[in-house]
């Protein structure tokens, strides 16, 4: 889904935004493990990932922070 939104007086706009939703829980964390971009990092736990690598997560998760 995308949106925009506009703040015009006349012919001028003094406001522009773009936005596109995007379901984190679609995306698997594992492939963003390696990422060190810290943003990405701090966005894993809201993606899709196995149960049982959850303790790995929060520790990736807190180097995100850190960084």
């Amino acid at each position: 889904m995308t949106g925009k939104l506009e703040g015009r007086m006349g012919d001028r706009i003094f406001r522009h935004f773009e936005h596109q939703l995007v379901r984190l829980f679609d995306y698997q964390a594992q492939n963003y493990y390696a990422v060190l971009n810290p943003v990405m990092k701090n966005l894993l736990p809201k993606m899709h990932y196995r149960p049982e690598k959850a303790a790995g997560l929060s520790a990736r998760h807190g180097w995100g922070c850190i960084s």
